[in-house]
């Protein structure tokens, strides 16, 4: 006989604040029912004994290849036992607590106080199953390459490690206003805000977003002094100043947009005497992009300072710190870029990056699991084989696109009732 699939992350019926009808909105190709939902789930039994009142006892008998749960994780095991009274009909129903894991499997055996044993036929697995939306900001090139993988990985594993949740797609990738580079600073994550409008809520809370963008960077600060004698330095009219920070933060593509200098935060010039001169943002034109758009300099006109007037000329900028993605604490979406530093991303990269973040916002890497680490509170990675595994920190040549097999038995076992996971609040 084949197993019942149990989707056991979904709202069960035990649960007050979830209506049927409600859980309905859940359906896909995969789930039809509300009773394949929850962790909960009733078995029936019959004895010949008619003896009302009396106990009969459900024995759960697990498949060996189950996951285990360590002491520390006993919440998401699942029960062994299960006891129900015998009703006059000489029925039995017991209420069984199934684990969280995904392809768990379980048969169950029932006796009563008379040593009477019934061999039941059912037989149960469990699955997993979130949504997901997809978004690109206009001009975005990414191909499909990535997702397709990101399904097959969260499903089947790598080395026969299977994690057995189904993600499943709703509607078809949109387009959306945004900029060419999403500032990727925490902890706001504003980017959400491009997507807010057109996710469609029907899924929530068991469905996050995917953004792709061309470009992510975070604006850091750069400082110059830049010692000018005005009586022995010639080219005051345009004072270079290089940024060592990467390109500058937001020159901007129009007029209008450059005439804002975003990127520039401080300029004065301070006199060998300490007195401080501001310099006007009008006296500050950044240079023109190289071939790929990016501004490293800027040039400050000073010429205007008096004969004999020495000291130093003082720049506060912003350059760029270009990220591959993000996973925001507490938003329900994540961004990956298709480009770095104006360079184009490989499929492979961008795969990479897409399920590093989808594993973050699942929950990995949890905190007790051995390879676990989080460097400068940068976020809970994983160490395993020479930190080759998708969950390590920072992307290199070696690291795989696959869970390494200490993530996947964390990943089998995660509880993903999404219900108060504030990492699955809509944006």
């Amino acid at each position: 006989m084949s197993s019942r699939i149990q989707w056991v992350n979904l709202p069960e019926k035990t649960h007050g604040d979830d209506s049927e009808q409600k859980r309905k909105y859940l359906f896909c190709n995969e789930i039809k029912d509300v009773n394949d939902m929850g962790r909960t789930i009733f078995i029936q039994a019959e004895f010949d004994s008619k003896a009302a009142s009396a106990i009969a006892t459900l024995e759960v008998i697990p498949d060996p290849g189950n996951a285990v749960f360590s002491e520390t994780e006993a919440a998401g095991a699942a029960a062994i036992h299960a006891q129900a009274a015998i009703q006059s009909d000489g029925k039995a129903e017991f209420a069984v607590r199934l684990s969280t894991a995904g392809g768990d499997k379980f048969k169950f055996k029932a006796h009563d106080t008379n040593g009477t044993v019934k061999e039941l036929s059912d037989q149960f697995e469990t699955r997993r199953l979130l949504y997901f939306q997809v978004f690109k900001i206009k001009g975005t090139s990414v191909g499909a390459g990535a997702l397709t993988h990101m399904k097959n990985e969260f499903a089947n594993g790598a080395n026969s490690h299977k994690h057995h949740i189904t993600l499943v797609q709703l509607g078809s990738e949109q387009e959306v206003d945004g900029p060419p580079i999403v500032d990727g600073s925490p902890p706001g994550h504003s980017v959400g805000d491009y997507i807010k409008s057109s996710r469609d809520s029907g899924k929530d809370p068991y469905c996050f977003s995917v953004l792709f963008v061309d470009q992510i960077a975070e604006p850091v600060e750069d400082k110059s002094d830049y010692p000018v004698d005005v009586d022995n330095d010639p080219d005051l009219n345009e004072l270079p100043i290089y940024s060592t920070k990467g390109p500058l933060w937001s020159v901007g593509n129009t007029p209008e947009e450059q005439e804002r200098k975003l990127w520039l935060k401080e300029a004065y010039f301070l006199e060998a005497s300490g007195r401080r001169l501001r310099i006007e943002p009008a006296q500050i034109k950044a240079q023109a992009p190289d071939s790929k758009g990016r501004v490293f300099s800027f040039v400050a006109d000073l010429s205007g300072l008096p004969k004999g007037t020495k000291g130093k000329a003082h720049f506060v900028f912003l350059g760029s710190d270009f990220t591959n993605g993000f996973s925001p604490r507490g938003k329900g979406f994540i961004c990956v870029a298709a480009r770095s530093c104006w360079d184009p991303r490989t499929e492979s990269s961008i795969t990479a990056t897409l399920m590093h973040e989808a594993g973050h916002k699942l929950g990995m890497v949890p905190v007790g699991q051995s390879t676990h680490y989080n460097e400068n509170n940068t976020g809970r990675h994983c160490r395993h084989e020479i930190n080759q595994c998708l969950m390590f920190g920072r992307q290199h040549l070696k690291r795989s696109n696959s869970f390494c097999p200490v993530c996947s038995e964390s990943l089998r076992k995660m509880d993903l009732d999404t219900r108060g996971n504030v990492d699955f609040t809509p944006p």
